[in-house]
Parts: C-alpha cells; structure tokens; sequence
C-alpha cells in the first residue's frame, strides 16, 4: 500500500462514516425538494446565461437532466457501481464485469428502483469538473458529427421549442476551418436550455440534443436520486482510490489489484480537434467562457472537494472527497 493510500485508508466499518456536513452548499441542493431545486437550478443556469450577455430561461427551457440525469447501477453481491458519464464510466463497469461474480445493471430513474442497497457496497468515481466538461464536449461533438451529420450535409441543428444556434454539421467537420465557431454555436444550443429529458422523441435525439447528458453535473449523477455512494474515489487518483476502495473488504479478489485501462475510448485522443478548438475558442474569445463554465460546475466543485486546477498532483495531499448521506439509513 502506497503511503498515499495510507494516508486516507478506511477500514469496512468506517466507509461512510464521514459524511459531507449537510449544511454544505450540496448537501442543501440535494437535500431540498424538487420545486425548490429547480428555482436553483434555474438561477444558476441564468446567472451563466447573464455572464456571456444571454437573456434569463423561463423553467420550462432549464434542462432538468442537468442536474438529476438518469443513472445507472452496475449491482454485483459485494461491490456496486452508480455511473457517471465521462468519468470512467466504461472502465468500471467492465472492471464489475470481469469479476467473475454475477452482477446485473439497475435502472435509477428517480421514480423507482431508489431502494437502498442490500449489503453492497456502493462506489463512484469523480475527475475535475472542467476537465470532465471539455471530455464531455468532444464526446457531444463527435457524436453529433458521427451519428446526425453522418450524411455530411449541413442541416441546421435546432433547439426544441426555437432556434437558438446557427450550428450545421458542416462546421463540426474538421476540414471546413470552422471548429472554433463550431464550439461556439454548440455552446449556445446547450445552453438555450435543449432538453436532455425525453430520449424517446426523434425530434430531439435526432438532432443529437440528447447527447448533452455528456455535460450533466456529476453530482446530478451521484445525488439526483437515491441511493447515493458510500464511497467516492477520483479518476486522478485512480490507482491509488482503487487500493482504499478494495481495502475495505469489498473487492473479491479477481479486481483486488488494480488493473489500468487497456482500451482509449474514441473521443479520448480528440480525434476531429474539437475539444482543441474549444479551449482556443475560450482564450480568443472576449466574452467570459470560462467563468460561466465554472460557474455552472461550483457545485461538483463544493460536492467533492475539486478546486480550480485539481489535479493528480494533488493526490497525495488532498483527502478524498466524502459523500453525502443517502436519505436511506443502510446506505
């Protein structure tokens, strides 16, 4: 065991016993009801929207699924995984999968399937919330210019309910020059509060709108629905969060040591340049991208413990972030 992990280790009987203090900033978001949660939301989608000269977003144009996007649970007998996009979703649930044990996915969609769990441990992982913003951008736009605009024409992609970008399938093609206002246009659609919700109307998954969950709050993730994790560990951090997950006796010994990822996945190496052309278009352009971006993450920021620049770096000295206490008393 590294010193690193000495430093943080839990034993079995204490995972959980150190929560986020629930008067915290997202102990109360989370903790409040779901009208008083969406006047928040709402501000806070406005407040980003007023930064960059937008006009405010009546609630019906806020996208929910920002903040409480539908998870997943990948539930084995010992260990279980509640995923987060665009934090190694995929290399986790691949991890539960080669264990040997039987494991089975569990749908939390806020309506049912919010039990607690029953003697599982339950587990995710967290990155730096703008860096987890710029791998989820390249994963919108790549879709996008994947799936939608496939047939290389250039249709407008529209907002539900209004225009509000002039983004066509020709500016995500690397080859037009038009990256940089590409980010821009993709930006705007996003935020003129496209719905994420309803995946099963082609009006809006057609226009590769429902690919914005990539963007949704990890703690919408973690927390938009119970149970919550009782352990958190970073991406940053991963080998050394793998040895303090398993040293709490709930890895069964085909995933005691931790294995790093043998498979990229395709967005990773930016391979059409937009995520490049995103952090350019934020250094050229006078208009405060980067502070409205921040603004919308402050609460994955005050929920885990990542300040601006977290990085690895950091692993050694900073504790791992603490979770909220699930509104089940088991879990």
């Amino acid at each position: 065991m590294s010193s690193v992990v000495g430093l943080f280790v839990l034993a079995a009987g204490d995972v959980g016993s150190h929560y986020l203090d629930e008067s915290s900033h997202c102990g109360t978001f989370y903790g409040s009801n779901t009208e008083s949660r969406a006047l928040q939301g709402r501000a806070m989608w406005n407040e980003a929207r007023a930064l960059l000269g937008l006009p405010p977003l009546g609630e019906e144009r806020v996208p929910p699924e920002f903040f409480s996007p539908h998870a997943y649970i990948s539930t084995c007998p010992t260990l279980a995984y509640k995923d987060v996009w665009k934090a190694g979703n995929n290399f986790f649930r691949g991890t539960l999968e080669r264990s040997g044990q039987l494991c089975s996915d569990r749908d939390n969609d806020h309506s049912h399937n919010t039990e607690p769990m029953h003697g599982q441990l339950l587990f995710s992982f967290v990155r730096d919330p703008f860096a987890r913003f710029v791998s989820g951008y390249r994963e919108v736009a790549y879709r996008i210019l994947t799936k939608h605009c496939a047939d290389g024409n250039g249709t407008a992609l529209n907002a539900a309910g209004g225009k509000t970008s002039n983004l066509t399938c020709s500016d995500l093609h690397p080859g037009n020059g038009r990256l940089m206002y590409a980010a821009e246009q993709l930006l705007f659609l996003w935020l003129g509060g496209t719905t994420t919700q309803d995946k099963h109307h082609d009006d809006l998954c057609s226009t590769g709108s429902c690919q914005f969950k990539h963007l949704a709050l990890m703690s919408g993730w973690l927390y938009g629905a119970p149970p919550y994790p009782r352990f958190l560990g970073r991406l940053e951090c991963l080998p050394d969060d793998w040895v303090r997950l398993c040293a709490t006796g709930s890895c069964p010994d085909s995933i005691q040591n931790y294995t790093a990822p043998t498979h990229q996945h395709p967005t990773s190496s930016d391979p059409f340049g937009h995520g490049a052309a995103l952090l350019a278009f934020f250094e050229h352009d006078a208009r405060p991208w980067r502070k409205a971006i921040e603004l919308l993450y402050k609460l994955d920021r005050d929920c885990f413990g990542l300040g601006p620049g977290w990085s690895a770096d950091q692993c050694a000295t900073t504790p791992p972030p603490r979770p909220l206490k699930s509104p089940h008393t088991d879990n």
